[in-house]
């Protein structure tokens, strides 16, 4: 095939995503093969099952590592890990141009400690490049303090689902100092101020305060609604885009979880455009008054609110008709919003079936189309 205009061959890229169609365009011609490799090795996953293989790949033809900027270490197979950490220091070396780091691994089981001391410097290395601006932790146990200290001082995004944190191990040196960025997104899934007390600290240091002062974008799971909001109290100041989940769906199983949602207290929030809420209620026999309370005080709260997503799922439905005795003045709170230009509402139960724009009926609500709050 004849060479194509460079512009025909990144037009088709740009719709292309899924990884068998990849492969298949750089089979078709040579002009494809490059635009196709670097799209097809953008996102890398290690696990500690293809480690070998993929160090060795990556090896082979040193520019993959290159195409690489989301790399996704999964350390799930610990039995495994041991003999891998080799392979993967190697490959570590070969990746110069990473942006995004993701970082799980198996609860109760800290992958920090059972790294080998080489292990340790290229990972070390790799949160060291100019290119990071951001990283993960998911469901990882006892992650080194200076380690969630170093990324929130440096990235544009952190994400923690922390079981606990060591703050024992001794700092360690990143070698050159890099130009610190702000810190514009904080994501904090299973959080719970009295189950994870340790990052709960971590965040109200001096330090992490002073990185965190200007956060416009909190994301936070809850995983029981009673706990506090304190954290969202604390950076409220500039926060623009604000997610909330109150639940896990898992808990929802357990007969012993409360059916109704306990009041939700949010603080004076004076900057937030966008509020997506995304309670968990165990039957839903209605719209939820603490709910409808906590929209009756936006007005007070969330001046400039522009966008409002609330999505409530339910494991069953019990349709009554019962009033519900705050609807109204959450009616005529959403009108005195004068910057808010979309409401979202959507009841989801088990079965899948959603109910969209039950509440709000004064608002022209035909334009459904989501905002991205993640």
């Amino acid at each position: 095939m004849a060479d194509l205009p460079q512009e025909l061959v990144d037009l088709v890229f740009d719709v292309t995503d899924a990884s068998a169609d990849l492969k298949s365009w750089t089979l078709v011609s040579h002009t494809f093969v490059l635009p196709g490799q670097r799209r097809l090795f953008r996102r890398l996953t290690l696990r500690t099952d293809t480690i070998v293989s993929l160090s060795k790949c990556i090896a082979l033809s040193p520019r993959i590592g290159s195409y690489v900027s989301d790399l996704q270490l999964n350390f799930q197979d610990r039995f495994k890990f041991a003999e891998a950490q080799t392979s993967l220091a190697q490959a570590i070396r070969l990746l110069p141009k990473v942006d995004h780091v993701t970082i799980s691994a198996p609860e109760y089981w800290s992958f920090w400690n059972a790294c080998s001391t080489e292990l340790q410097a290229e990972i070390i290395s790799l949160l060291s490049l100019p290119t990071i601006h951001s990283l993960a932790f998911v469901r990882c146990y006892r992650v080194p303090a200076f380690l969630i200290s170093r990324a929130i001082a440096c990235y544009k995004e952190v994400v923690l689902q922390v079981k606990g944190i060591d703050a024992g191990l001794q700092a360690i040196n990143f070698g050159i100092p890099r130009k610190s960025e702000p810190l514009n997104r904080l994501v904090l899934l299973d959080y719970s101020p009295a189950a994870t007390p340790a990052v709960h600290a971590l965040l109200l240091r001096p330090e992490a305060k002073a990185a965190l002062g200007r956060l416009w974008h909190l994301k936070i799971t809850l995983p029981l609604a009673r706990d506090s909001l304190v954290i969202v109290s604390e950076y409220a100041a500039f926060l623009q885009h604000l997610t909330i989940t109150f639940h896990r769906p898992g808990i929802l199983l357990d007969p012993r979880s409360s059916r109704v949602l306990p009041l939700l207290n949010l603080p004076v929030l004076p900057q937030l455009r966008s509020l997506n809420l995304q309670p968990y209620v165990s039957s839903f026999a209605g719209i939820p008054d603490p709910l409808l309370l906590l929209v009756a005080g936006l007005p007070s709260l969330t001046p400039r609110l522009e966008l409002l997503d609330i999505t409530l799922t339910s494991v069953t439905a019990r349709f009554t008709s019962a009033p519900y005795p705050s609807a109204s003045a959450a009616d005529e709170a959403l009108m005195c919003l004068s910057h808010l230009r979309k409401v979202r509402f959507l009841v989801i139960f088990e079965s899948l079936t959603a109910y969209r724009n039950v509440y709000v009926p004064h608002l022209d609500l035909t334009d459904t189309r989501s905002e991205s709050f993640i």
